[in-house]
């Protein structure tokens, strides 16, 4: 009987250890079905850099802006602001679509580029990602470094974002459907940082 019993006994031990190599669930939505695209315009001509920049501004399902713009609801906000836009979009004031092509997370401010996430002065700004349950904000991390694929099928925007959390953690997003053009070349504030 011992040997029986000092058999069993490994075999529970290796059942009961934790596995390691299965990678832990993301608490945020990569399906977005609604898509804001702000226009700032040329929002930094002052500080020398004249391009014109956008965010975009998504929503999974379950989250939604009410009429005083707050979030309602629970799910998954990204959020991306500073989006530099290509030179010729200068010209076309208040251009209602975002470019076709890549852009990629960089601080330089160089077209096709956008903002990484980053932590500044005690708030989030750049590429982040929310996580909203009953209108209150329960989890956040920042996107440090990502790429944005923007393409077109008619009217239809189909936006692919694969990024890199703050835990190092793969994040991949997806949007597909009519963007909401939201003109703020005019507002004497810029895209919206979030205060912890």
């Amino acid at each position: 009987m011992k040997t029986k019993l000092l058999f069993f006994i490994p075999l529970l031990l290796i059942g009961c250890q934790p596995q390691t190599n299965r990678p832990e669930p993301s608490v945020y939505a990569s399906e977005m079905h609604t898509a804001y695209l702000e226009y700032f315009g040329a929002y930094y001509a002052e500080e020398v850099l004249p391009r014109v920049v956008c965010a975009l501004d998504c929503y999974s399902d379950g989250l939604k802006l009410n009429k005083k713009g707050v979030i309602e609801g629970s799910g998954t906000n990204l959020y991306i602001s500073d989006i530099f836009l290509p030179a010729e979009q200068a010209s076309t004031p208040g251009a209602t679509m975002l470019p076709v092509g890549e852009y990629a997370a960089d601080t330089s401010g160089t077209p096709m580029t956008f903002l990484p996430g980053q932590m500044f002065e005690g708030q989030i700004t750049g590429a982040y990602l929310l996580r909203i349950e009953d209108d209150q904000l329960v989890n956040y991390t920042i996107l440090p470094s990502g790429q944005l694929q923007v393409r077109y099928d008619g009217d239809t925007a189909v936006l692919h974002l694969e990024a890199v959390t703050a835990q190092k953690q793969a994040y991949t997003a997806d949007f597909r459907g009519v963007m909401v053009f939201q003109d703020k070349s005019k507002a004497s504030k810029h895209a919206r940082s979030i205060r912890l």
